[in-house]
């Protein structure tokens, strides 16, 4: 659960930084994180309210490649956080 947190506190304390835009990304998956990793770029561009080329520029401004390497980190956090709690086993 710590990775977790770390993402969260990661995205929280970016926002002082980011763009309109990019700040609406970060809240989205700090708040629905359990859907966000699912979801295309495209289709969290829609949930937010941005284009899907905000979304990938803002995975780029988190340090990402592109939005699928921030994708996989979030399922892999998710996965692990998931077996930790037991849900996944």
């Amino acid at each position: 659960m710590q990775d977790m947190q770390d993402m969260i506190d990661r995205l929280n304390q970016s926002g002082k930084r980011l763009s309109k835009g990019h700040r609406k990304i970060a809240q989205y998956i700090v708040e629905h994180y359990d859907k966000a990793v699912f979801m295309t770029a495209s289709r969290l561009g829609e949930s937010v309210g941005v284009s899907e080329s905000t979304v990938v520029r803002f995975a780029a401004a988190m340090g990402y490649e592109g939005y699928p390497q921030l994708q996989r980190s979030l399922q892999e956090l998710v996965s692990h956080s998931a077996l930790r709690d037991g849900d996944g086993a």
